[in-house]
Order: structure tokens, then C-alpha cells, then sequence
């Protein structure tokens, strides 16, 4: 049997929610945030799985059990960084082969990601800066010296999916900006870009990256640019043809296939053993990548759970079996 260990942090505020559940009326359930369920569906007959619960004050001199493999499931670059360093700390200690090593899962900042594509051919993704202005008028400002300039995404970092974004299409509408509170926190101004294809819609892509593997994730088609889950789409285009929902399930069998080796590209940049890409193509075929994380997982609610095929599922937890395998033997696929 493998001994697997799973890191399990909490954010670098050392907060977790406490959740009804379980058997009887004062059972109540542990949830940790920005953990990913990858281990799931492993058969427990062949793999024993033992979490290990970290916080940003862990003592650097503990130890941690020994494993065959250790998977790090801490999936905040920003919110858990803190926790992420004393993960990393604790795996070169313990010197057992890692999945998604905790000094990489920063890689997916959004800042960071924007400056490593930069040195992959193929992709592009939009320029992305952070900032940290303390009023409205400073934003303004960064607008006239031309630091930033419209149309433009603003988010809280650590919080910059597209249903948190703010679109600021012209300069006379940096007063919806006004929702934010500029207190010294750091936000996320990235370039928009118009995906919408010629039939005047919008599709995001995902895919997933598992052991070098590439697997297709979703396809959602939207009238919006804001695309956050199928329930939004559906609630928002409910129009959308039986041709348009075919061709996201016709995705599943057909999605990624010649991009393969672009996608290989990008995991051997930012070192990752497992990670999702959120992602469209322009018209001229470019991918445009929106996102990288290694929180997304097929038992994410942003696309129907009936949507995924069995023998697809089957063949991904397949692929994290052999990542696991593959790990205790040394194989490195970054290399």
C-alpha cells in the first residue's frame, strides 16, 4: 500500500469555518478553503491517505510523518503564502517526492503567471500589474502617467476571478471603483481583452494538466464576458441553442488535442504536478490564457456535475494514481 500525506493549510489568518454536518444535531463539520479534493476518488485499498493540518506558525522544527509521497493541497498563493512557506519548509525536511511542491504554487499569482508566459511562445495573457493605491484619485493618477490605461480589470488580489473583477471600460468610470476599500491592501488591474468570437459569443475553456497529462475540462459558451458557472450562463442565456450545448459536450472528446505540446510548455515553466488552465483562442488561433490554479478540480461546481463522462473521470483519477506512482519511483516531468 502507498502512504500518501496530504498538506491541509489554513489561510495566514489561521481561520477556518466550523459547518453543520454529520450524524446527529451538534455534529458539525471542518471545512479549510482553497483545498483541493484530488485524493478522493483513490482507491483506499491500494492507497492510505493521512492529512497533516497546517497554519503560517507552524514551528519550523517540527516533523512531519513519513510518507511514500507527500501532495500539497494548499492552493492560495496569496491568501495562505505564510502557510505555503512553512509547507515548504517542512517537505525539504522531510526529503520524500512532492506533488505540487509548495514553492510553486505561487506561480499561479496572476501577477507572477503574467510575467512567466512571457517567455512562452504561443500564449499570450493580459498584461497584469499589482498596485496598492490608498484613494480613488490615486488610481486616476496611474491612469494620466499611462501606468495603466483602459479597458482594464480591477480586483482585490487573491480575489481577481472575473466574477470579482470590475471591467472599467473608459476613463470617466473609475467611480464604480468605489466599491472597493482603498485601505492599503493590494489590488489587480489587468488589460481586457474582447474574446467574443465572430457569432458574437463568448467561450472559456478549461483544461487540466495532470502529470503532464492534458486533459479537457469544460467548455462554457456565454452572450456575457463574465462568464462564471454554468447555473450563471444558464440563468443569462437561456436561448442557448441545442447546437451550442452539444458543442461544449462534444469538447470533452474532441478539446485540446493539437495543443498538447503548447500546454506542455507552460507546466514545465511553472512547475506544477497538477493544475487547471482557464483559457480561450483568438481568431487567430492564439490561446489567451486567463487563469492557472491548482484549486480546480472536476468536483467544481462551475460546470454541472452530469456534464462529465464516467470513463473521463475514471481516466483522470487514473492519471493522479500514476503521478503518485511515478513520484515515489523519481520521475521528474519538469526536468
Amino acid at each position: 500500500m502507498l502512504r500518501v500525506l496530504e498538506l491541509v493549510g489554513l489561510n495566514d489568518k489561521d481561520e477556518i469555518t466550523v459547518v453543520s454536518g454529520g450524524m446527529g444535531e451538534n455534529a458539525r463539520e471542518i471545512v479549510v478553503d482553497n483545498t483541493i479534493p484530488l485524493l478522493n476518488d483513490l482507491n483506499r485499498e491500494r492507497y492510505s491517505v493521512r492529512k497533516f493540518l497546517l497554519s503560517s506558525q507552524n514551528d519550523k522544527n517540527q516533523q512531519l510523518p513519513i510518507p511514500d509521497v507527500i501532495v500539497n493541497s494548499i492552493t492560495d498563493p496569496i491568501g495562505s503564502s505564510r502557510t505555503l512557506s512553512a509547507a515548504a519548509l517542512l517537505v525539504k525536511n522531510a526529503k520524500r517526492p512532492v506533488v505540487n511542491a509548495p514553492e510553486y504554487v505561487e506561480n499561479t499569482d496572476k501577477e507572477r503567471l503574467y510575467l512567466l508566459m512571457q517567455e512562452v511562445e504561443g500564449v499570450t495573457m493580459p498584461e497584469t500589474l499589482s498596485v496598492r493605491p490608498r484613494t480613488l484619485a490615486d488610481v486616476k493618477e496611474l491612469l494620466q502617467s499611462k501606468i495603466i490605461k483602459t479597458p482594464f480589470l480591477f480586483s482585490e488580489r487573491g480575489r481577481e476571478t472575473e466574477h470579482e473583477s470590475v471591467l472599467i471600460a473608459e476613463d470617466n468610470e473609475l467611480n464604480r471603483l468605489e466599491c472597493f476599500a482603498f485601505d492599503g491592501r493590494e489590488f489587480i488591474v489587468q488589460e481586457f481583452v474582447d474574446y467574443k468570437n465572430d457569432d458574437g459569443l463568448y467561450r472559456k475553456y478549461r483544461y487540466f494538466m495532470i502529470n503532464g497529462q492534458l486533459f479537457p475540462g469544460y467548455l462554457i459558451i456565454s452572450n456575457v464576458w463574465k462568464i462564471k458557472d454554468d447555473q450563471q450562463t444558464d440563468d443569462l442565456f437561456a436561448e442557448k441553442s441545442f447546437t451550442l450545448r452539444e458543442e461544449e459536450r462534444r469538447f470533452l472528446t474532441t478539446g485540446g488535442i493539437k495543443h498538447k505540446a503548447l500546454f506542455s510548455s507552460i507546466a514545465k515553466k511553472i512547475k506544477l504536478d497538477f493544475f487547471s488552465l482557464d483559457c480561450t483562442f483568438t481568431k487567430s488561433g492564439e490561446l489567451l490564457l486567463f487563469d492557472v490554479s491548482t484549486a480546480k478540480h472536476y468536483f467544481s461546481k462551475d460546470k454541472h456535475y452530469a456534464y462529465y463522462e464516467h470513463k473521463l473521470i475514471k481516466k483522470m483519477v487514473e492519471a493522479i494514481e500514476w503521478m503518485l506512482i511515478e513520484k515515489v519511483q523519481g520521475k521528474d516531468i519538469h526536468v
